[in-house]
């Protein structure tokens, strides 16, 4: 669009009112409409995508945490033994707690990447779409 304008034919006398070619601007704001509600929907599958990795990596945890605490159990049946289940159930915990955090993290910034993308992509197609209707709006008046 930004093309169209600045290759448009001046009007001589009209106040620096230009000929563009109003079918091909109609035609680029209706892609430009197509592609908004596409990255919208992108966004919220990002979205949703992030809340699924993230209740895995919880039941991933909670899963891990009750294998050691299985684990912690069968070992009761000398002090020592005991002592050594116990530091290595904790071990397993806080392992699984890391893992989880770091997963999480890790989401978390691949979400926050992806949702910059997105809105920068969208911000770009909206100051388009303004430029074209307030190029249309000139032209008519």
């Amino acid at each position: 669009m930004e093309d169209m304008l600045e290759q448009a034919w001046s009007l001589p006398l009209s106040g620096g009112k230009s000929v563009v070619n109003v079918e091909r601007m109609l035609d680029l704001i209706s892609e430009i409409h197509l592609q908004l509600p596409k990255e919208i929907k992108q966004s919220k599958m990002i979205v949703a995508d992030r809340q699924d990795i993230i209740n895995d990596a919880k039941k991933e945890a909670e899963q891990i945490i009750r294998d050691a605490e299985l684990k912690a159990k069968r070992l009761v049946s000398d002090t020592e033994i005991l002592k050594e289940a116990k530091t290595r159930a904790n071990q397993m915990l806080t392992q699984a707690h890391n893992q989880s955090n770091e997963i999480k993290q890790m989401t978390n910034e691949y979400v926050e990447r992806v949702l910059t993308k997105s809105e920068e992509t969208l911000l770009t197609n909206l100051q388009e779409l303004k430029g074209a209707h307030a190029a249309i709006r000139k032209s008519t008046k």
